[in-house]
C-alpha cells in the first residue's frame, strides 16, 4: 500500500500538481465551519461560546439542523467519534473516517488502534458515557505534552475524584484548564452522565488553548461553630488568636492567611468575635455606613443588607484600602453580623494588578468565597456580583 501511495505522489509531482502535507500538531485545528446558531442555544447561555467553537472546528454537530439539545446526554460511541476526530486532525490535518456497520465500528476500530480506548473497555457503545470515562478518552486523544499545566490542582482535590478509577485523567484536564468542575470546589461528579453542552466545552478547550480556564479551587474551613469560610486551597494555614486584656471586652481574632503564586499577592480571611456589642441587638442597629468610617477617607464603599436565614448582615465591597503602599490595588469584600450579643466579621482580600488574565481569576475567587460563606449553614440571601464583572 505504501508503494502504491508513493507512486501516486510521484505521478502527481511529475504532472506539476501540488500535494498538501500536514505536520502533526495543534496548528492543524482550524475553525473553518460557519456557525449559524441553534434555536436552543441562547447567546446568554454559559455554553454558547463552547458550542459555537466546537461546531466551527468540526468536532460536534447538532441533534438536528436547527437544534443542539444542550442538556441531552452523550453516548459512548458519540464520545469516541469526537476523540477520534481530535486525534486524526492532530496527526494528519484531515478527518477521513466514515460510518461502518454498525455505524460506529470504524470509529471504535480507529480508537483501539490508536490507544484512545482498549479493546473490551465498553460492552455497550449505545449507553450514556460518564464524565469520568470521557475524561479518560479525551486525555488519550492527544499527546501528554499538549495538556500543559496552568492550574495548581493538589492531589487532595477535587474531593469527589480522589480514589476514583479515572482520577488521574480528570486531574489532568483540571490542571490544563479544560474542565473546571460544577462549583467553586471543583465538584466533578465523575459517575454522572455528561451533557452535550459540557462535552462541547471540553472539546473546544482541548483544541483551542486560548479557551482554557485558569481557576482556583476552594475548600471549606470552619472558623467557628457557626461560621464556615471557603478559602483557596493551601497546604498550610496560619491561625493567630489574641485576647485584648486592657479592658473588659474580650476579643478573639483568628486570621487565616494563604500566600499564593497565582498572580494574587495574598488572600486573607479575618474572623473575630466581640462579646460586648455596645447595646446593639442586631446588625440593623448599626449604621450602614459604619464600614466607611472604619476604613477611612478615600475608600469607595458599597453596602448591602443581606440575610443568612433570618439573621441580617451587612456586606461591604471596597477597594484602595492600603493600596497606595503597594504596586497593586487591594480589593475587599466583608460581612458583619450581630447574633445573640456577639459581633461576627469576615473579610476577603485580593490584589488587582491591572492584568486582565490575573485579575479575572482574582475577581472570580472573591465572588466564589463571598457567595459560599456560611453562617448557621446558610449562604447570603443576595448573590454577590463584583463591580468588575
Amino acid at each position: 500500500m505504501k508503494k502504491i501511495t508513493s507512486m501516486v505522489v510521484a505521478v502527481l509531482l511529475c504532472m506539476g500538481l501540488s500535494v498538501t502535507t500536514f505536520a502533526k500538531g495543534m496548528d492543524n485545528f482550524e475553525a473553518a465551519k460557519e456557525y449559524t446558531g441553534f434555536s436552543d442555544v441562547a447567546e446568554a447561555a454559559w455554553y454558547h461560546g463552547s458550542v459555537k467553537a466546537a461546531f466551527e472546528y468540526g468536532l460536534i454537530k447538532g441533534a438536528s439542523p436547527t437544534e443542539f439539545k444542550p442538556d441531552g446526554t452523550l453516548t459512548v460511541a458519540e464520545a469516541i467519534v469526537m476523540a477520534d476526530r481530535i486525534h486524526m486532525l492532530y496527526e494528519t490535518g484531515e478527518d477521513t473516517l466514515v460510518n461502518g456497520t454498525p455505524w460506529y465500528q470504524t470509529y471504535v476500530d480507529y480508537a483501539i488502534e490508536n490507544d484512545i480506548i482498549e479493546d473490551g473497555d465498553f460492552a455497550d457503545y449505545n449507553r450514556n458515557i460518564t464524565r469520568g470515562e470521557m475524561a479518560d478518552i479525551f486525555t488519550r486523544a492527544l499527546p501528554e505534552e499538549e495538556y500543559v499545566i496552568i492550574n495548581d490542582i493538589p492531589e487532595e482535590l477535587p474531593l469527589d475524584i480522589v480514589g476514583h478509577k479515572y482520577e488521574d485523567s480528570i486531574r489532568t484536564l483540571f490542571r490544563a484548564g479544560i474542565v473546571t468542575g460544577n462549583d467553586p470546589y471543583g465538584t466533578y461528579t465523575p459517575d454522572a452522565s455528561i451533557k452535550r453542552c459540557e462535552a462541547a466545552a471540553i472539546i473546544s478547550r482541548i483544541v483551542d488553548e486560548n479557551l482554557r480556564k485558569r481557576i482556583e479551587l476552594l475548600v471549606d474551613v470552619r472558623m467557628h461553630e457557626n461560621i464556615i469560610v471557603p478559602v483557596i486551597w493551601s497546604s498550610e494555614y496560619e491561625y493567630i488568636v489574641s485576647v485584648d486584656a486592657e479592658d473588659e471586652t474580650k476579643i478573639v481574632r483568628e486570621r487565616l492567611s494563604i500566600g499564593h503564586e497565582h498572580g494574587m499577592s495574598i488572600t486573607d480571611l479575618d474572623y473575630c468575635i466581640i462579646e460586648e456589642c455596645e447595646g446593639a441587638e442586631t446588625i440593623l442597629d448599626v449604621p450602614i455606613d459604619y464600614m466607611a468610617e472604619v476604613i477611612g477617607d478615600g475608600a469607595e464603599v458599597k453596602s448591602d443588607i443581606v440575610y443568612f436565614g433570618d439573621v441580617p448582615a451587612y456586606r461591604y465591597e471596597y477597594e484602595d484600602w492600603g493600596g497606595a503602599n503597594y504596586d497593586y490595588q487591594l480589593y475587599c469584600v466583608s460581612y458583619i453580623m450581630i447574633y445573640e450579643g456577639n459581633t461576627y466579621s469576615t473579610a476577603c482580600f485580593v490584589g488587582l494588578f491591572d492584568d486582565p488574565e490575573v485579575d479575572e481569576v482574582s475577581v472570580q475567587v472573591i465572588e466564589d468565597i463571598v457567595n459560599n460563606f456560611k453562617f448557621f449553614d446558610k449562604t447570603a440571601s443576595l448573590k454577590f456580583v463584583s463591580r468588575y464583572n
